[in-house]
């Protein structure tokens, strides 16, 4: 590696910059990864080093959010490069490192963005693949998807996390070799609640649920039952959107008698 600084991240929350990037020395000494904090004008710049592992670092990203800053880079591990993250005060102290990953191939263009009490990242690999991932703000319980499975060449990706979804963009390509611009986007899994049954009656009772999250679209919700878990009864749907509550009712039911039912629901799209 060349010495000298590359890989410059900055952030500027409220009157600080934050800075993270790659500093090297001279041969053989291996790129690490630097912070550095600075008023707006560009003074008062004071840096730290991070890392000291004899390992290249490379694509240092940072996200500043309330008094933490987080971090995610690749570090080369003696056979590939793997995604590596890190948490800090915002004067760079208590830096605390986790490798994440350990498969066999070449991670690049590491992202990550942190939205309430999750952390999503995003890479990837050099099986052309890109990967996704989520953990606890502190790095633990990390899991990895991945996202791609058509085997062409993807390069300058990136994404960005909002109102639940992401969203990425990336080159790849095509039969014939041309680069081309892709989307996608990856959305929630819808769920749904089966809620106590109310106004029970020696014959008939009103069913309740809620739909907890729709996923993306708006989702028809209703309920099957029957005297076992073989259900057969299928009950009228109600559009509903996340949070919203539905009812039916149903007929021929005999005192004392247990039924089966559950909840369901069907995507409009």
């Amino acid at each position: 590696p060349v010495p000298g600084e590359s890989y410059l991240e900055l952030q500027v929350v409220g009157s600080v910059i934050y800075y993270a990037f790659l500093s090297t020395g001279s041969y053989p000494a291996k790129a690490q990864v630097w912070t550095a904090v600075s008023n707006l004008d560009g003074t008062g710049f004071a840096r730290t080093e991070q890392t000291t592992s004899a390992y290249t670092k490379v694509n240092p990203q940072l996200h500043v959010v309330s008094s933490t800053i987080y971090y995610i880079w690749r570090e080369y591990d003696d056979t590939h490069y793997q995604i590596w993250t890190a948490t800090s005060n915002l004067d760079g102290t208590k830096f605390t490192v986790t490798k994440q990953t350990t498969s066999a191939y070449n991670k690049y263009d590491p992202e990550l963005q942190v939205v309430g009490d999750t952390v999503y990242y995003a890479w990837w690999e050099a099986s052309n693949h890109i990967w996704a991932a989520e953990s606890n703000l502190d790095g633990t319980e990390f899991a990895a998807t991945q996202l791609t499975t058509t085997p062409y060449l993807r390069t300058g990706f990136n994404f960005q996390r909002a109102n639940s979804i992401n969203y990425y963009v990336w080159a790849e390509r095509d039969i014939l070799n041309d680069s081309q611009i892709w989307t996608g986007r990856l959305v929630p899994t819808a769920t749904v609640t089966t809620d106590p049954a109310t106004e029970i009656g020696p014959i008939a009772a009103t069913l309740n649920g809620t739909l907890v999250d729709e996923g993306l679209e708006p989702c028809d919700c209703g309920f099957e039952w029957g005297p076992d878990t073989g259900y057969g009864v299928i009950t009228p749907t109600e559009s509903k959107t996340t949070g919203e509550t539905f009812s039916q009712a149903i007929h021929g039911l005999f005192p004392n008698t247990t039924f089966a039912l559950y909840s369901q629901m069907t995507s409009q799209t």
